[in-house]
């Protein structure tokens, strides 16, 4: 995410200079608690509490809106492919799919086939099929 997606860039930048690799660039605590005046002040309060509640609401909402969007796109997504499948297959197999009952007549799967063999001798079936 971009610095422009955080409701707070200061803060993020912020946070940045603190994690920075060489210590030397590293901010003081007494320049982190200037710089988080500073923003404090900007956003009309002087209490970290408060607005630390108040930026944690802002991120939630955020948040909601992004889950609405993604399930607003996953609905649409559905709506595709269900016309799709509307168009490649018939209706009532849809249908019936939709409501649990599957396609007609599935093959049922067996586990076992029984299989029987009868010894014939080859002039017994020549001398019983028809001539064309």
């Amino acid at each position: 995410m971009g610095d422009d997606e955080y409701p707070c860039p200061g803060i993020t930048s912020l946070i940045q200079q603190c994690w920075a690799e060489n210590p030397e660039e590293r901010p003081d605590f007494g320049t982190i608690k200037q710089t988080l005046k500073k923003l404090m002040k900007g956003a009309g309060t002087l209490n970290l509490v408060d607005d630390l509640l108040r930026r944690l609401e802002q991120h939630a909402t955020h948040l909601e809106s992004l889950v609405d969007d993604k399930t607003r796109e996953l609905a649409q997504e559905k709506r595709r492919s269900e016309d799709l499948l509307f168009q490649l297959l018939p209706r009532y197999w849809y249908t019936d799919r939709q409501s649990g009952l599957g396609p007609p007549n599935l093959p049922t799967p067996l586990d076992s086939v029984p299989f029987v063999s009868f010894p014939l001798d080859k002039w017994q079936i020549s001398s019983s099929a028809e001539r064309l």
